[in-house]
């Protein structure tokens, strides 16, 4: 599907991007995007706040961790 390919050439130009911008230590694709039926959402959060409330099960940030496509 050529949706999809412009997604992977996207997400490509966007980790490349933020790599070498911001040399995170992780960078996760999830939701929509990562179940293949992707919509307009975005998230960016420092080390210490993902430490943070990726620890708590019920958070958004727990279930990214957990179920999300690492990319970095």
């Amino acid at each position: 599907m050529q949706t999809i390919n412009l997604y992977n050439n996207l997400f490509e130009i966007i980790k490349t991007r933020l790599n070498k911008a911001y040399n995170p230590i992780s960078l996760y694709i999830f939701g929509s995007y990562a179940w293949g039926t992707p919509t307009k959402d975005i998230l960016v959060y420092t080390k210490d706040e993902f430490k943070m409330l990726s620890q708590d099960v019920s958070s958004l940030l727990y279930k990214v961790e957990k179920e999300g496509i690492k990319l970095i």
